[in-house]
């Protein structure tokens, strides 16, 4: 059986999750169970940073990585293969509709411009 520690025991919350796109970094707001706040840094090549006192890997990293792994995890199952309708037919890359194709028109005399309610005119008057 396995000892679990008391850091493993600590609770972490995400209050707000950032994402650098640049970089693709994650940085994360967390609140631990004694209600202090962190932020947790978390970056592709693996230097995970947190701006808490302790000087080596600390629990509120760990739980971040957890935490982020789980929801691109959760993110990855939700994509599923969606099936086309009987009357639409992918060809080549697109999609084509078999039967009429709806449109709808407008009659620029009454209508004018897209824009405005005005009816279309020559010349100001």
């Amino acid at each position: 059986m396995k000892v679990v520690s008391k850091k493993e025991l600590r609770q972490v919350t995400v209050l707000v999750r950032y994402l650098i796109k640049s970089t693709k970094s994650v940085i994360l707001y967390v609140e631990n169970d004694r209600g202090d706040r962190y932020y947790v840094t978390l970056n592709r090549n693996g230097n995970h940073s947190c701006n808490c006192k302790a000087t080596k890997a600390c629990y509120h990293i760990a739980r971040a990585r957890e935490l982020e792994n789980a929801r691109i995890e959760a993110r990855k199952a939700s994509k599923q293969v969606v099936e086309l309708p009987s009357g639409i037919a992918p060809i080549n890359g697109t999609l084509r509709v078999k039967g009429p194709v709806l449109t709808k028109t407008t009659d620029i005399s009454t209508k004018g411009a897209l824009t405005t309610n005005r009816g279309f005119q020559l010349m100001a008057s």
